[in-house]
């Protein structure tokens, strides 16, 4: 598969990411503890030999190699004038470069009366590094943790060959007019047309119908739903890149390549913070110029120095690290951390139906007798013969029974026969019992009301799914079965009505199931049924379009392409795979109540990330005027320098007792 293609190559630039920056971390902690060590000692005159001047050139042989190998990466980035973004790193480097050439010049030229900071230099780019590799860190073990989930589908099907036997071929071979062997519980890997027996197929990947459809010989079914019933062979008419599947896998990747790219927060203070540092060195420079010309220039730097925005260009990861962390232990897994922080801002939320806003399995809703029937008898009678079929109506039966009478004895079941899209036969204790449709009964002698086989065929207006059954040629049992919306969805949907967020279904499933969901949830809940995975692409872009910001819902195949385009995609736990590499956010929690979590968790890490970037502020202004007057020395300047970066790191660990009380 393609995608699983693209997460690999995710996971591996990751990881040499992760090696790079701890590679980084190490070289310029060596060097920050080194001459970080040279500058008390020099301070406290011991041992006599050390020297300012041996200090600065100590720091120019060691910043200079460290310097290069660490930013070498950041300035290519840079000078990228086909992909060029002004961000945060923009001031950050010019800061550092500027620095480490006064500092060179200082050293060449050496004044005892001014300093140079090749330590501070060094220490911030230990901060930098350090930052960013507790946010890949944790990235990667994200990374880890959904590529256990996202295992896609074999890539090998059974393929009739000359010798007319079934061998296993690469899904990418078929071609059209192949014949293949698809067996119960299987995917169709290309659309194709139905040659030999019937079945029934699982399509709620790809239209979201909780139930099963049935198919007979000459229809067509398409790639990425079930076989569900027996064992077919069906001949192929469209290679995997041309079928259903493939195209919704092309929309996908189109809609990847249109996302706008991702802007963190505080690159969109980049411009900003460049001007007003430019402008505060020059204007110091400027103030102490007509008086002194060296330390004019010292000022100036030490201005530049102190207002490089360590403290912003940390917040980013710091909190990245510390969200990730906090809702992977609530059952919530951060892929795109800038789409986490942009769930704060979101106005329309799209919920798929099936799996999402309902428990995606069908379950009995009632169950009716006739003819005297007893329960105790009818009901483990169904579900003995139910529990040899693959199809999920018959699992809702078996499970409903099983929660009724527990301690049903075995039974024996003779002459079982399934017939794909109508029922199941079974003969025991010499009777025939019969299961299905009630248009099937009637078509094998049994009487069944005129009002119930309208009610099942009526399936535009009718949320509800009916099975029947009789004994002995008696209709006994009527069992109506609907899919349960999920016990938290109403909380979760006012909760979001209460913050101005709009919710609205999108469900590929009848306008009957869709509105009876939708009028569970509440009377303000928006409802678009039976649309197709492009239909709800095209509903997102509208949305984005008048400058929405948009968040999908869904668990299916169908839902993978709005995953994709959405500003924020969530897939539910139990996702298809597909799905789950489109999502920006996995939820591996049942139920809704984890997207409530993570809105106030992307809410309070917002909160956080500006208090951060106001505290560097603020601590910029409070040392201007000290570094506007040359009164930092180098180890003044280190000093604040780090501190500013722990004054971020602790307002980040308020996270923790933030989340706690979500």
């Amino acid at each position: 598969m393609v995608l699983n293609q693209f997460d690999q190559d995710d996971h591996q630039h990751v990881t040499r990411l992760e090696k790079s920056f701890l590679l980084r971390v190490i070289i310029c902690g060596v060097g920050v503890l080194f001459l970080t060590w040279m500058t008390v000692l020099i301070q406290i005159n011991k041992p006599g030999f050390f020297s300012l001047e041996l200090y600065y050139w100590a720091g120019l042989t060691l910043t200079t190699p460290i310097l290069y190998f660490t930013c070498l990466p950041f300035i290519r980035t840079l000078l990228n004038l086909n992909n060029f973004r002004l961000t945060i790193d923009v001031p950050l480097m010019i800061a550092i470069l500027v620095t480490y050439f006064y500092s060179l010049y200082q050293t060449l030229f050496f004044a005892d009366n001014n300093y140079a900071y090749f330590d501070s230099i060094l220490a911030i780019l230990f901060i930098i590094c350090a930052s960013r590799y507790v946010e890949i860190f944790c990235r990667k073990r994200i990374e880890r943790l959904t590529l256990k989930l996202n295992k896609l589908p074999a890539g090998q099907v059974k393929i009739l060959k000359a010798d007319d036997q079934f061998h296993n071929c690469d899904i990418k071979d078929i071609v059209v007019g192949d014949k293949l062997h698809i067996a119960p519980g299987e995917y169709f890997p290309v659309d194709g047309t139905i040659l030999d027996y019937n079945t029934s197929v699982d399509e709620s990947m790809l239209t979201g119908e909780a139930h099963a459809i049935s198919k007979f010989p000459d229809d067509s079914v398409r790639a990425g739903t079930c076989n569900l019933d027996k064992t077919i062979t069906i001949q192929a008419t469209s290679v995997f890149t041309n079928s259903y599947f493939g195209k919704i896998l092309a929309s996908m990747e189109k809609a990847h390549s249109k996302k706008s790219p991702d802007v963190a927060p505080c690159d969109q203070l980049a411009l900003w913070h460049l001007m007003i540092a430019l402008t505060l060195m020059a204007t110091i420079y400027c103030w102490w110029l007509p008086s002194d010309t060296n330390k004019a220039l010292f000022c100036a730097i030490s201005t530049l120095l102190i207002s490089c925005p360590v403290a912003v260009s940390i917040a980013m990861p710091l909190v990245t690290a510390y969200c990730l962390e906090v809702c992977a232990r609530k059952g919530i897994l951060i892929k795109n951390p800038f789409a986490f922080f942009k769930l704060a801002e979101v106005e329309h939320i799209l919920f798929d139906k099936t799996g999402t806003l309902t428990e995606g399995n069908l379950e009995v809703h009632h169950v009716e007798y006739f003819n005297q029937a007893q329960p105790e008898y009818v009901l483990p009678l169904i579900a003995a013969i139910e529990k040899n079929t693959l199809h999920p109506i018959a699992h809702a039966i078996v499970l409903y029974a099983k929660h009724h009478f527990p301690n049903a004895p075995a039974i024996e079941i003779n002459r079982l026969r399934v017939f794909p899209g109508s029922g199941v036969r079974g003969l025991v204790e010499g009777k025939f019992i019969l299961i299905g449709t009630a248009r099937w009964l009637r078509k094998n002698g049994i009487f069944v009301p005129a009002d119930a086989t309208e009610a099942a065929t009526d399936t535009m207006t009718s949320d509800l799914i009916s099975v029947h059954c009789a004994i002995g040629g008696i209709e006994v049992a009527r069992i109506q079965l609907k899919d349960k919306v999920r016990q938290n969805a109403t909380d979760v949907i006012q909760f979001l009505q209460r913050r101005n967020i709009h919710a609205q279904i999108l469900s590929g499933d009848r306008p009957a199931i869709v509105n009876s969901v939708a009028q569970q949830l509440g009377a303000f809940v928006a409802a678009t049924s039976q649309a197709m995975p492009k239909q709800k692409e095209t509903q997102i872009m509208v949305l984005q379009d008048q400058g929405y910001v948009t968040a999908m819902v869904g668990d299916g195949l169908n839902d993978a392409p709005a995953l994709k385009r959405a500003d924020i995609g969530i897939a539910m736990k139990g996702s298809n795979p597909i799905s789950m590499l489109c999502a920006d956010i996995i939820l591996q929690t049942p139920g809704l109540h984890a997207i409530q979590e993570c809105y106030l968790l992307s809410v309070a890490a917002r909160k956080i990330l500006n208090q951060n970037y106001w505290l560097g502020l603020l601590f910029m202004v409070a040392t201007l005027p000290i570094a506007a007057l040359g009164y930092f020395t180098t180890c003044t300047m280190l000093i604040s320098l780090t501190l500013s970066a722990v004054l971020v790191l602790v307002n980040t660990a308020r996270l923790k007792f933030m989340s706690s009380h979500n």
